[in-house]
């Protein structure tokens, strides 16, 4: 299969920088055939792995045929993103797993999401829909339990919000991370997070690609781009804070 993505993508015709519906990029992410597994690097060091699994969900229906074949979806009710992997470095002697899942409906507008981040002791867990607005976050270690409510706003000032969660434990949980943690605002969240989409070319050893590009201006300040194969596959994205993550299949290229 990816001999022949590979294949694909090296004899792809068209112009880059060409503009693209974004719901055709989400599409092909959304329905890809094969999962992405992506290196984690910050500043062009190696500090972890994430794996990324999209599936389709089958719509529940009352009527109609059930002898359909195994494994055949006979009605798309929606799409599931599945993620883990893990973040650290020797500096730091602790390592963050994570693992999650959001769910989109069928128009490709995200319904919940759920993300556990185990940096131990510490779990944290979080949860949130997308018609509520509300963000479910818990945490759970041998010195702390607690459970909050919160509304999208209050990320606003992330280092002011893990104070306030955290009390003494804050400092702790920040120099964790493998990077520093960056002062950011969220854009107005009153505003839908709006992609720009386009055609674009990547370069592996000798031959260039043409993939799609995703730019979004997530934070302000920051922007977030991913680099996708005309197949669906997550080939790069790169984050806030050098922080990059590279498909597996093209690290040794």
């Amino acid at each position: 299969m990816t001999l022949l993505l590979w294949r694909f993508e090296f004899t792809a015709s068209p112009q880059a920088r060409t503009p693209v519906d974004p719901s055709l990029v989400w599409q092909r992410i959304l329905t890809s055939l094969d999962s992405s597994s992506l290196a984690i690097t910050h500043r062009d060091n190696r500090i972890g792995y994430c794996h990324l699994i999209p599936s389709v969900a089958d719509r529940v229906t009352h009527s109609g045929p059930t002898n359909a074949p195994e494994g055949r979806v006979r009605s798309i009710g929606g799409y599931i993103l599945d993620l883990s992997g893990s973040v650290g470095t020797p500096e730091t002697e602790i390592r963050i797993r994570f693992d999650g899942r959001v769910t989109f409906a069928r128009n490709q507008e995200w319904e919940a999401f759920r993300i556990q981040i185990n940096a131990r002791p510490l779990l944290v867990t979080v949860t949130a829909t997308n018609h509520t607005g509300l963000v479910c976050l818990k945490m759970e270690s041998p010195e702390l339990a607690t459970e909050r409510v919160l509304r999208w706003s209050d990320f606003n000032q992330p280092e002011s919000l893990l104070a306030q969660l955290l009390g003494p434990a804050a400092p702790l949980a920040i120099n964790a991370l493998p990077f520093e943690l960056p002062d950011i605002r969220l854009l107005d969240t009153s505003r839908q997070m709006q992609w720009t989409t386009t055609t674009d070319r990547l370069t592996i050893g000798n031959s260039t690609s043409l993939v799609y590009r995703l730019d979004l201006q997530a934070l302000e300040g920051y922007s977030v781009v991913i680099l996708v194969s005309r197949a669906g596959e997550i080939l790069r994205v790169d984050l806030p804070e050098h922080v990059t993550l590279i498909n597996e299949a093209i690290t040794g290229l």
